[in-house]
């Protein structure tokens, strides 16, 4: 596993829409696809696998990495220099065919990646625990971390993730409309999903 570069702190994840949440930060639009920075508490349980489709080495996008910063949390950019200059640098190459897995924490700490002279392709698929948050069409993270809802296009299933315990149950289906927000009130174990038809369904997110 590898950390990111001591100068860019790798703190965004995508997101299906727009979070109005005061834990969350540094919103941003890249191609379309909205990104937010959420609390290290979510950071910490999503792993960011990228696959290279060509060599990547020091002349072709490779990243230099400071050893074991994923360990240190999220930093200042005084506390990411400390950490350049204790923890030394190195080239992470991935030859055709390999996998980059990375986990964006806040010490995640990377001195940048290197220019392209041939050009490279990679194939990036985020992950939250073990669900790979690309193969769901609509998902919501809770703010603690501690939940997440998934709905399946296909099949109009809602799922949720319980973190604690890596459990995950279909708990609504909701066949026609695709979920477009999520409003979590974790205080009273609930959370509300608003779909694109403007209807709106009432998650309980207690044990059964």
């Amino acid at each position: 596993m590898e950390s990111l570069p001591i100068d860019l702190q790798d703190l965004s994840i995508p997101v299906a829409e727009r979070v109005d949440n005061p834990e969350c930060c540094g919103r941003s639009e890249k191609e379309g696809e909205l990104f937010v920075q959420p609390p290290v508490s979510i950071l910490t349980d999503v792993i960011a696998v990228r696959v290279h489709l060509d060599d990547c080495d020091e002349l072709n996008g490779a990243l230099r990495v400071g050893p074991g910063s994923h360990r240190l949390g999220r930093l200042t950019a005084a506390g990411a220099m400390r950490a350049r200059e204790e923890l030394g640098e190195t080239w992470v190459i991935v030859p055709r065919g390999g996998v980059e897995a990375r986990i964006p924490t806040g010490g995640q700490i990377t001195t940048g990646r290197s220019g392209s002279v041939r050009g490279y392709r990679t194939l990036s698929l985020p992950f939250y625990k073990d669900i790979e948050l690309a193969r769901y069409d609509s998902y919501s993270v809770a703010p603690s971390g501690r939940y997440a809802l998934f709905q399946d296009a296909p099949t109009g299933a809602v799922v949720l993730f319980v973190s604690a315990n890596s459990q995950r149950r279909v708990v609504a289906k909701f066949s026609g409309s695709l979920a477009r927000d999520y409003v979590w009130r974790e205080r009273q174990d609930e959370a509300t999903i608003e779909f694109e038809n403007r209807a709106s369904l009432r998650i309980s997110v207690s044990a059964p």
